[in-house]
């Protein structure tokens, strides 16, 4: 009776060390656990924050673009604007030569002239 007491007695030693072994086991997993989850919370918040960063430069992106856009119609429009000045102003520049060479006694014709080679 007393080797089946012992016998019995080793066997619960060995299961609460197994046990105790096993505890140990299971909370170092969960402190691994508890790891991995502030890791993943920490890089689930750079990805939004990085999202949003992404998403404000596109915005800009696009202002720019849009900023962009209007600069080259107002620079379409000011070419333009002073390719017609140049051909107004060549032509009170003729005007003014023709006026010139009247008023000089030169003939209609060389006034002509003189325009056509401006």
């Amino acid at each position: 009776l007393k080797a089946e007491l012992a016998e019995r007695d080793g066997e619960l030693q060995r299961v609460r060390a197994t046990q105790h072994q096993e505890q140990g086991e299971l909370e170092s997993a969960r402190l691994e656990l508890d790891q991995l989850r502030s890791q993943l919370q920490r890089a689930l918040s750079d990805a939004e924050a990085k999202a949003e960063e992404n998403g404000q430069l596109t915005k800009d992106a696009a202002a720019l673009k849009r900023e962009l856009v209007i600069a080259q119609v107002d620079a379409a429009k000011s070419k333009s604007s002073a390719e017609r000045l140049r051909g107004e102003l060549s032509t009170k520049q003729a005007e003014v030569e023709r006026a010139a060479l009247s008023a000089s006694g030169g003939s209609s014709a060389e006034g002509e002239l003189a325009a056509a080679n401006q």
